[in-house]
């Protein structure tokens, strides 16, 4: 998981653990949409503490899930409103963004 350091040094966790792997991702995915974090997405998927991310990004990253599947669970899980939308365009957009970084 994520950890810092303390001012003895001593590490401690900041954030849940990241486990790799198709199984993990898809898992760590089933649980956010059954949670509330994409009912308020919209509204808090910028704040730094707490449990507002999907915290997909390494996941999508590495191929350990499409961008295409977490779209369509998501939609499922919340078929229509502002916050689906919302995360469903930053889904978009990071993905332009990863193919746009790779063109020279």
């Amino acid at each position: 998981g994520q950890q810092s350091s303390t001012a003895s040094g001593a590490a401690r966790r900041t954030g849940p653990e990241q486990v790799g792997g198709e199984r993990a991702g898809l898992s760590r995915m089933e649980t956010w949409l059954r949670g509330d974090g994409l009912r308020s997405y919209k509204t808090t998927f910028r704040r730094l503490l707490g449990a507002y991310s999907s915290r997909l990004s390494a996941h999508l990253a590495l191929g350990c899930i499409s961008p295409r599947r977490l779209a369509t669970e998501a939609m499922r899980a919340v078929p229509r409103g502002p916050h689906v939308e919302h995360f469903l365009y930053e889904l978009c957009w990071r993905d332009f963004f990863r193919h746009a970084a790779r063109r020279r």
